[in-house]
């Protein structure tokens, strides 16, 4: 066994602020070996958020706003590209003002347990 890491970068992720906003990776995993299963048959493959930097601007300008909620998250897709999903909420008397924007980048870890070390 051996351990299988990658960093998967994702810069200037752009959306509308109080809408969800997922994007794939540019480019699909390609795995050094064959990754292990488990005893349920499922490979052993693991996503981490490694960092990340949200920012809002309103009409193109950087604010400072009041958050009612952030969300970050990563996955690994079935086809072996990584998504990464954000969503930023303004407080809700600002939420309906589609002037507001957000900006991210996200650094995602990608862990995976390979059935033999790879060769040089």
């Amino acid at each position: 066994m051996a351990l299988w890491l990658k960093t998967v970068r994702f810069t200037d992720v752009n959306g509308a602020v109080a809408n969800t906003c997922t994007v794939k990776s540019a480019e699909r995993l390609n795995f050094p070996g064959k990754v292990r299963e488990d005893l349920h048959g499922r490979r052993v493959i693991d996503v981490a958020l490694k960092s990340f930097s949200l920012g809002a601007y309103f009409s193109g300008k950087d604010e400072d706003f009041e958050i009612g909620y952030e969300k970050v998250s990563v996955s690994l897709d079935y086809d072996d590209f990584v998504s990464l999903t954000v969503q930023l909420r303004p407080r809700p008397d600002e939420a309906r003002r589609q002037e507001w924007q957000f900006r991210a980048d996200a650094e995602v870890l990608v862990i995976a347990d390979l059935e033999d070390a790879p060769r040089p």
